[in-house]
Order: C-alpha cells, then structure tokens, then sequence
C-alpha cells in the first residue's frame, strides 16, 4: 500500500494525521497524481512517500523526486 512517513512534527506543520488519505502530483513529462496515500507519523520517520515499483516506473520516478500534497 502506498503510504507517506512524516515525522510528528512535520505532520504538524502539514496539518496531516495519521492514517489520513492524501493525494500527491508528481510533476514532469509524465505528470501522475497518486491517490490514497496513508499518512504514517512516528518521531522516527522523515517525510518519504514508498510506493511500489510499477507506481514509480509509470511517473518516470528515477532517484529522487519531489512531489505536492494536493
């Protein structure tokens, strides 16, 4: 399942809650918003969305990426 880990703080900041469903847009040639994302926080996660290996191949995803909370 597709899911993002943020810190307590960084939740905080981003008004998210844990086990809240959130949307990200990556941008780029191949544009793609992924729905359904599980907000994860724990003190010991930083902010990381995982999503499986077909998901990123279909945005281009190579390294890094940033995406947008939409």
């Amino acid at each position: 399942m597709r899911h993002l880990h943020c810190s307590t703080e960084e939740a905080k900041k981003l008004k998210l809650k844990n086990n809240q469903k959130i949307s990200v847009k990556i941008s780029g040639e191949r544009s793609l918003t992924f729905h359904e994302i599980i907000v994860r926080v724990s003190d010991n996660y930083s902010q990381s969305v995982h999503l499986d290996t077909d998901e990123g191949n279909s945005a281009e995803i190579k390294g890094q990426t940033f995406g947008e909370i939409v």
